[in-house]
């Protein structure tokens, strides 16, 4: 699996090590990460046109307080605890094996751990 990572807030300084080391240690996990650089005002607009295509390019975003406030106040983000409590792994679970390339449904799916085109799923 490739993850895909937009830094607006310079933070991949700080982090881009960590990556790294996390897809070595876990190559049967992440295959690698690709990163992007864009300024935050553009970002609330890229995602909302995403989303509205129902699709998405974007895995993880690095940023700070001037991205967040515009998200929440258009309404992109997902507050996941304590509502979602059940659905988030926890750091010690297993996560399920990737599916499929082609699997359309997957990152929709992830949240819950399921996925239309995996038998038994």
């Amino acid at each position: 699996m490739t993850i895909n990572v937009v830094d607006v807030a310079g933070n991949l300084a700080l982090t881009q090590d960590a990556f790294e080391l996390y897809a070595k240690k876990n190559p049967d996990r992440v295959a690698k990460f690709t990163v992007h650089e864009a300024p935050a005002p553009e970002l609330p607009g890229k995602l909302k046109a995403m989303q509205a295509a129902g699709r998405s390019d974007i895995d993880l975003v690095l940023t700070g307080v001037g991205f967040l406030g515009n998200a929440i106040e258009q309404g992109l983000l997902v507050k996941l605890l304590p509502d979602y409590v059940g659905e988030v792994p926890r750091p010690d679970e297993q996560l399920p094996a990737a599916p499929p390339p082609r699997c359309r449904s997957w990152r929709r799916a992830r949240a819950s751990r399921s996925c239309s085109c995996r038998p038994g799923r």
